[in-house]
């Protein structure tokens, strides 16, 4: 079904989704790879949901650790990232030590409900930050040099609520939980949170920083284009000075230090630029190709004197990515102006048929019981590897049939000729044809049983076999299967592959309509 469905997809819109991702701290780091992932925020960072590797920030990895300069802390915080299709997502587990200072002493929870210091500047307390400059919009245009980055900031408080704030250079607010969520533990040295922001939000704030549309933003090249992005991240520590008695500010560290000559502009949490960033990540989505592929249009198609175009699809995201080249039709048993030449057209472009050799197409052959279930399931675009069966004794593991008359037993398309046997080279016949068209397209719960009755015109309906009576009445009604005569059905009438390809392209149309009017 998952063909199929492309197919209509791609009709109407076709979906991007966010692509992994590398980015570098300083020169002398380990690019650190963020994978397309969706964590579970719980504050608990397990590397199952998908997280980045570590980002490591300490004294050997920061270029400076205490932004003021007075009494550097010895501190450890590991940071990571990833992406879905519609957020960012952040995450560190921070840990601290130094003389004279253990747990109680180490963090300050925020208060969440209301501004730093009364005023109208975030949270007043232990804060984790992440700040961001979205495809250099800041970095590469001189007039932005000086402009504060948007960042998110990341509190707590003492019951274990966590909130998100932001600032985008003009309003600093709490985000709501559309917008932004956090998540955050405790741990005997520190504490550990995840949080995400929504990617509107992100493109909205860099947009209002820089004096950019949002409508015109160019949002493939920040989830294809592989161009740089810069980042920071920040993290300001309230703690309690045992000697002094009192909860201070005792240090405001970035990864990056303000004093770096790099031209890249970013944001201290005490509101004032900073000339450096201390992290270049990039979109860098690494496509796996699928067996999925789509064309912009049916004059695309291969023909008998054109080569085709399509694209393949990737397996992770379902962006289209590569360019493929589909050969002239090589078969020499068939030719351009016969009653079947769009119904070939289709079935070779979309790989519903296979040929009977490289050259030969067998028009004219009957199409047998095991052909059609595979026929069946290259157009649901079902991969039949791992099924088994062991109910037909005429089935055999070592058959090129066996898997997919599995996938059709076990999913009900199918129940063989008798109890034990299948007759995969018995001729297929019309009704049971129309059989199989039916069972599988009650698979997604599309099938509608049909509200007519056979026209009084056809003379041959007495001899469709009881079991196939509804079937051939659906299939008939809908335009799957068409009379071989003005007077005749031909139920029992056995059905060649030309015939079996105009019946699938039928279907198509069928299953199609179907599906747009889900939409």
């Amino acid at each position: 079904m998952k063909q199929i469905k492309i197919v209509l997809s791609l009709l109407l819109v076709f979906s991007m989704l966010i692509p992994m991702s590398s980015f570098a701290l300083f020169d002398d780091m380990d690019d650190v790879c963020v994978w397309y992932s969706t964590p579970t925020l719980d504050g608990v960072i397990d590397k199952k949901d998908g997280w980045s590797d570590p980002v490591v920030l300490n004294n050997d990895t920061l270029a400076v650790v205490s932004h003021n300069k007075q009494n550097p802390i010895d501190m450890n915080a590991n940071a990571y990232m990833a992406y879905d299709d519609s957020n960012l997502y952040f995450a560190a587990e921070i840990t601290e030590f130094g003389e004279n200072m253990d747990f109680d002493t180490l963090v300050c929870p925020s208060v969440l409900d209301k501004a730093y210091d009364g005023g109208n500047f975030g949270f007043d307390g232990d804060v984790f930050a992440l700040t961001l400059d979205v495809l250099n919009m800041l970095t590469n245009d001189p007039a932005n040099y000086e402009k504060n980055a948007p960042f998110y900031c990341v509190g707590f408080d003492l019951d274990g609520n966590a909130s998100v704030y932001h600032s985008n250079g003009t309003a600093d607010e709490i985000l709501d939980a559309e917008s932004a969520e956090a998540a955050v533990t405790f741990t005997d040295s520190g504490w550990v949170f995840e949080a995400r922001v929504s990617l509107d939000t992100v493109v909205s704030d860099i947009c209002a920083n820089t004096g950019t549309d949002v409508e015109s933003f160019d949002y493939f090249s920040l989830l294809f284009g592989n161009v740089d992005s810069k980042a920071n991240f920040v993290y300001k520590s309230n703690r309690f000075d045992l000697e002094a008695e009192e909860v201070i500010t005792y240090a405001e560290y970035a990864s990056v230090a303000d004093t770096a000559l790099d031209g890249m502009p970013g944001y201290m949490l005490y509101g004032s630029p900073v000339k450096s960033f201390g992290l270049t990540y990039y979109l860098n989505h690494e496509h796996k190709a699928s067996k999925f592929f789509y064309y912009e249009s049916d004059d695309d198609f291969a023909t008998f004197d054109k080569e085709g175009v399509r694209y393949i699809i990737c397996d992770e995201c379902g962006d289209s990515y590569e360019k493929q080249i589909v050969p002239m039709i090589p078969f020499t048993d068939v030719k351009a102006g016969t009653w079947y030449e769009e119904a070939l057209l289709r079935c070779y472009n979309w790989e519903y048929f296979k040929g009977m050799s490289e050259t030969k197409f067998g028009p004219n052959v009957t199409m047998t019981r095991a052909m059609f279930v595979q026929v069946i399931a290259n157009f649901w675009g079902v991969d039949t590897a791992g099924y088994t069966c062991d109910k037909f004794t005429d089935v055999k593991p070592n058959h090129w049939y066996y898997n997919t008359v599995a996938w059709a037993y076990e999913n009900g398309i199918t129940s063989g000729t008798s109890d034990t046997t299948f007759s995969p080279n018995k001729a297929l016949t019309r009704q049971e044809a129309a059989t199989l068209f039916a069972n599988v397209i009650k698979l997604d719960e599309l099938y509608e049983a049909p509200t007519t009755e056979f026209d009084a015109k056809y003379t041959d309906v007495d001899k469709i076999a009881s079991w196939a009576t509804e079937s051939m009445l659906w299939s008939v009604e809908n335009g799957i299967i068409s009379g071989t005569s003005e007077t005749t059905l031909a139920p029992t009438g056995q059905a060649t592959r030309m015939q079996v390809a105009q019946m699938l392209c039928k279907f198509e149309e069928y299953v199609l309509s179907l599906l747009s009017e889900e939409e």
